[in-house]
């Protein structure tokens, strides 16, 4: 019987340390657990002052690549060639470029970057702000707006006061709902209205700002037209002439025209240069 009780007594006793054991073994577990993931849900540093300059600077440069990608490859398709010759053409035009046309370029795409980032600031705030203009624009929130002061001061709180805002509205006539109904409509139109102007005035805006830009005398001597379609003509000599001196008729007739500027005589026109051709060789005078 002894031997029994003791046995009984160890098994009873053994179950017991078995789950507390895994009980400390499960808490120091999700302990740690909870250490790691909060360590890898961490928010990311923000980016420092110079990554921000140096990714900004490499955005400005991918851009204006791009428009001068635009501008010249344009070109070259116009000109007969294929899409693929266009872009191994305009990359090696590219690489080969002073820094007087890469600066044009970088200036547009520092513009084309504002506007791109004015845009997108310009599309968030309205985002922003088509959930408090729901109230203006739908009849029934329009009337929660105005009344709900009211039913505030006599004491309501909580959803209580949407519920006494319901029930006013249900028991107003189609008359009085006409109200604001007209009211948000009105309300609609004069802010789309005025949406409606703010994007004509950045467009025109983002349109001066280029044309100014490229109309600056610092953006005239550096703007450079990158396509070459032929060679330069070499100009012809200049030279003087007196006409008081004697000609040398021996001079050949295959020497090219010659501009020549008269000497200050009352009879002619010194003001105006004449391009005459050499004499003909003095065999074919004589005949």
């Amino acid at each position: 019987m002894g031997r029994s009780s003791s046995s009984s007594s160890s098994s009873s006793e053994s179950p017991s340390s078995s789950s507390s054991a895994s009980s400390s073994y499960s808490e120091e577990r999700y302990s740690r657990d909870k250490k790691e993931k909060k360590k890898s849900e961490k928010k990311p540093k923000k980016e420092g002052a110079r990554e921000l300059k140096r990714r900004k600077k490499e955005e400005i440069a991918t851009l204006s690549k791009e428009i001068y990608t635009m501008f010249v490859k344009r070109s070259l398709l116009a000109s007969g060639l294929s899409e693929e010759e266009a872009e191994k053409k305009v990359d090696k035009r590219w690489k080969k470029a002073g820094h007087e046309v890469k600066v044009v370029y970088e200036q547009l795409a520092y513009i084309e970057s504002v506007l791109i980032g004015n845009a997108a600031v310009m599309k968030k705030k309205r985002k922003a702000d088509t959930s408090r203009r729901k109230e203006d624009w739908h009849p029934y929130l329009l009337f929660c707006k105005v009344k709900r002061d009211s039913v505030v001061n006599d004491g309501i709180s909580g959803s209580a006061v949407m519920k006494r805002l319901s029930v006013m509205w249900k028991n107003l006539s189609d008359k009085e709902r006409e109200k604001y109904t007209v009211l948000a409509k009105e309300n609609k139109r004069k802010d789309l209205e005025k949406e409606a102007n703010e994007e004509k005035a950045l467009t025109a805006l983002s349109s001066r700002i280029i044309t100014n830009d490229l109309n600056t005398p610092s953006s005239q001597q550096n703007l450079t037209i990158p396509v070459v379609s032929a060679l330069p003509i070499p100009m012809n000599i200049v030279t003087e002439i007196n006409l008081n001196e004697e000609m040398n008729l021996s001079i050949p007739s295959r020497l090219p025209p010659t501009t020549i500027q008269p000497s200050l005589q009352p009879s002619l026109q010194s003001s105006i240069p004449r391009t005459i051709a050499p004499p003909a060789p003095s065999g074919s005078m004589s005949q």
